[in-house]
């Protein structure tokens, strides 16, 4: 079989030792999958975890379940012969970064958070290069766009939306929330119940009332 020059299995294992025989007669991890007739990393992937640790552990020395779970990525993301493809570090260069302790790797965090965390330093990095967003926050500019029906967003809005669809509050609720004074301590010439605030006044009045 014509090797080829860049093999993702010639990348997933190093070229074995001149001497492929290790301690206690086995084999290294090249030589062992060859052994298997292992000849591409989909041959790999056609077996399960347990059926690969199953075959590998009895021939070779490599820890078969770390071959199984880490050396295929690691090995496999500078396995492209192009030059324009997107590594892991520009996908996601905050990784190298993070700090690995007790807190960090044990605290429950929602999903949403590393995501908004992502997107968000994404936009930042273009929105310095606008010289007249820069300096403006996410929020800000959200509300300035013009992209029906996604923006403008107003995060008001949007609280009372998620308040509205799951409480479901009737229409006097809504006077009573919006409305600064009630009619037990408002004059007899109040207007209660009527338009008293701008919408925006009003926005805030609902998104505070609905938490």
């Amino acid at each position: 079989m014509t090797e080829r020059p860049f093999s993702l299995l010639n990348n997933l294992a190093k070229k074995e030792a001149a001497t492929p025989e290790r301690k206690g007669g086995k084999l290294s991890f090249s030589s062992a999958l060859k052994t298997l007739n292992i000849r591409s990393v989909f041959d790999i992937v056609r077996r399960s975890k347990t059926a690969f640790v199953r075959e590998l552990s009895p021939i070779s020395d490599a820890d078969a379940a770390l071959a199984y779970e880490n050396a295929r990525p690691q090995q496999l993301e500078g396995s492209a012969e192009e030059a324009a493809r997107i590594n892991l570090d520009d996908r996601r260069p905050d990784l190298k970064d993070l700090l690995i302790d007790q807190q960090s790797t044990f605290t429950p965090i929602p999903t949403l958070h590393f995501i908004n965390q992502v997107l968000s330093t994404a936009i930042n990095a273009y929105v310095d290069t606008v010289p007249t967003n820069k300096g403006k926050s996410l929020y800000q500019l959200e509300s300035e766009k013009q992209f029906p029906p996604q923006f403008p967003y107003n995060v008001h809005f949007q609280q009372i939306s998620l308040g509205l669809a799951g409480k479901k509050p009737k229409l006097g609720e809504l006077s009573y929330r919006v409305s600064l004074e009630v009619p037990a301590t408002s004059s007899s010439t109040a207007a209660y119940g009527k338009v008293q605030h701008s919408s925006a006044n009003a926005q805030l009045l609902m998104a505070i009332g609905s938490r």
